[in-house]
């Protein structure tokens, strides 16, 4: 019965009104949320980057664009740019992503790690409406039939799946291939499944029954993508080979190879009226094809020098192609195919954090990654400031002088970079390391530098000159870790070889060595005191500075089953590791000496009360390693920089 607006009691319509405005409210501020705090782990206030991409998919009515990512799958407006939500649920990264064909499903593939599962989201609410559960390794390759019936996966174990949507149920296993299956497709039809292996083959099935239909031979090499032309007819894959071959797919026969690209092609996709084939790779172009006469139609400058197209698609309307890259500019572009101008980029997917440093004044926390350019982040709007390029490999260190003018960068190519932190201009480069560099350090006067790599050298540099001052020369192996103490007369250094040394600043002498059986020195660190210097490895170790003497071990009780139990509801598949006993292999002291912060190699960071050695709290959420953290100049926040492509800001109480 429907009932007036006159017939509601005024006690009623007035909590009526409120309702509706808390309502309001709530949607407000849900759309409001800013994209650093979606999805956020416990304890965590804000995430920067937003990890490696994967895969993309548009939504069948082109409104949505659905990025697969280490850290989930992101949805963005495809016509604004806006980050709409960030699907979580994975342990890992999500490897692979297609909406249903009625848009209202997405399905995600698990992999890098141990969850290997499917999952399936509502679109409308974003809530995660299945696990699907049976594969043993990445799942490369998700598509649904037309109907929307049936999802077929393949994955790294060579095997093909295909799903009953309606009961999340495994219909049958397709297998035949002898190496990864990289990519899957239905045909139109729905009567064909197509799989694209490592082995150089593709195979098409029979979707019904299961039965192999054909085995098209030809490609030299892997292939990564396959994708079927709109009328069915015609199947095209891209090949490390550097070619595309488009197959008949009612004879099998290779129809025709279209050669251009330089390199691998990881990424194929035809386009809504079949006419024209869309496809990257890691030769920094994407390139469309027409596919009647195999001539390249036009070509898009694609990606930054080192980095490569993962994916390729375009829009339902046809208008657009959307490419994903890996490498130094790690950016999503979409291009108009029409203008053949260059539309829009979705930013911030980086690759990897593997060094995190705040500026003296807190103001800016620069990250290094893995594609050999360092972001610095405003920690205040949570955005980048600056893009710091010149490398051409990753970046393993950074270290902010203290007089805040000046960044230095050491990377795997063995060389050194000064940066002027406020122009973002390259200054002065150091060279004479012969291998990867480890870990660099200013001294606390600023006119010093240390740094330390795999040559088993520890070198101190002259920042004004650029001048090296002495090189200490460790015999035992590599060096993993140097460190100033607060008052700059002494450098401690830490190596794989389980050694702790400590040296004579102005000398250059050997003053104390510490060591313990089982290998420590992944991670070193004073106390803000000077008093007392933490060693991470195979356990965190405290040691007296002056004497050497050892002091206090660190241990904790919880298990990472306990851990994977409370993030996903199942315990870990191979780890039973008690506290830090899988090796500690970063540590920091807050500034006020109080708090101890440790990560273990399977990314869960320990606060401890520095004091008592008992442990203060447990953060996790990354879905991958992670590789520096640093406290920041308040000791209000930590910060964790991880190979899934994300800096995490924690609360620390």
């Amino acid at each position: 019965m429907k009932v007036s607006s006159l017939s509601v009691k005024p006690k009623r319509r007035v909590f009526i009104v409120i309702l509706l405005w808390v309502c309001v409210l709530s949607i407000a501020n849900t759309l409001a949320q800013d994209h650093t705090e979606f999805s956020l782990p416990k304890g965590a206030k804000a995430r920067l980057g937003k990890g490696f991409v994967e895969d993309i998919a548009y939504s069948p009515d082109g409104k949505r664009l659905a990025v697969a990512s280490s850290i989930g799958i992101w949805i963005y407006d495809a016509h604004t740019g806006a980050e709409v939500a960030l699907l979580t649920g994975h342990a890992n990264a999500v490897r692979s992503v297609t909406f249903s064909p009625d848009g209202t499903t997405l399905a995600g593939g698990g992999g890098l790690g141990e969850d290997y599962t499917i999952r399936l989201w509502d679109i409308g609410t974003g809530k995660q409406k299945a696990i699907l559960t049976g594969h043993t390794s990445d799942v490369r390759s998700l598509a649904f039939s037309p109907d929307g019936k049936t999802l077929v996966s393949g994955d790294d174990d060579s095997v093909v799946r295909l799903w009953n949507i309606e009961t999340r149920q495994r219909k049958s296993t397709l297998s035949g291939h002898t190496a990864q299956v990289y990519s899957v497709a239905f045909s139109p039809d729905g009567k064909t499944v197509a799989s694209g292996s490592w082995d150089h083959t593709l195979r098409l099935w029979d979707a019904s029954t299961g039965q192999l239909k054909s085995t098209l031979s030809g490609h030299t090499h892997w292939i990564f993508s396959i994708a079927f032309s709109p009328d069915g007819q015609t199947l095209a894959s891209g090949s490390r080979d550097q070619t595309i071959r488009l197959w008949n797919t009612r004879t099998g026969k290779h129809s025709r190879t279209l050669s251009g690209h330089t390199g691998w092609v990881i990424s194929v996709a035809f386009s809504p009226d079949g006419s024209t084939l869309v496809s990257g790779g890691d030769d920094e172009k994407v390139r469309l094809w027409d596919t009647e006469t195999g001539e390249q139609r036009q070509t898009f400058p694609g990606h930054a020098s080192g980095g490569y197209a993962v994916a390729v698609a375009y829009s339902p309307d046809g208008k657009t192609v959307v490419s994903a890259n890996m490498g130094p500019d790690s950016l999503i572009q979409l291009w108009d195919v029409g203008t053949r101008q260059h539309k829009a980029a979705l930013s911030g997917h980086i690759a990897g954090g593997n060094s995190v440093a705040f500026s003296p004044d807190g103001e800016t926390l620069a990250t290094g990654s893995n594609s050999g350019t360092i972001w610095l982040w405003d920690t205040d709007t949570k955005r980048h400031k600056l893009i710091l390029s010149g490398y051409k490999s990753g970046i393993s260190s950074v270290a902010y002088s203290l007089d805040n003018r000046t960044l230095a960068s050491g990377s795997w190519d063995g060389m050194i970079r000064l940066w002027n932190i406020d122009t973002g201009e390259h200054t002065l480069a150091l060279e004479g390391h012969t291998d990867d560099i480890r870990s660099v350090a200013f001294s606390p006067d600023g006119s010093t530098l240390a740094s330390a790599g795999n040559d088993q050298t520890i070198r101190l540099w002259d920042i004004d000159t650029g001048k090296q001052r002495l090189t200490l020369v460790e015999q035992a192996g590599r060096v993993f870790s140097v460190t100033f103490s607060p008052d700059g007369q002494t450098l401690a250094s830490g190596g794989f070889n389980g050694i702790i040394r400590l040296w004579d600043v102005g000398t250059g002498e050997h003053k104390l060595t510490l060591a313990e059986p089982g290998g420590n020195g992944f991670s070193i660190a004073y106390s803000p005191n000077g008093k007392t210097l933490a060693s991470g490895g195979w356990r965190i170790q405290l040691w007296n500075a002056e004497t050497g003497q050892h002091k206090q071990t660190l241990e904790d009780d919880l298990t990472m089953s306990d851990i994977f139990t409370s993030l996903f509801g199942i315990g870990h598949p191979k780890l039973d590791l008690e506290g830090h006993s899988d090796i500690a292999d970063l540590i920091a002291y807050a500034p006020d000496g109080k708090t101890l912060a440790s990560v273990d190699e399977a990314g869960v960071i320990r606060l401890w009360d520095a004091a008592t050695g008992k442990r203060k709290q447990l953060l996790y959420g990354h879905t991958w390693t992670v590789e520096s953290i640093a406290f920041s100049p308040d000791g209000k926040t930590l910060a964790s920089g991880s190979a899934d492509g994300t800096i995490l800001l924690w609360h620390v109480p």
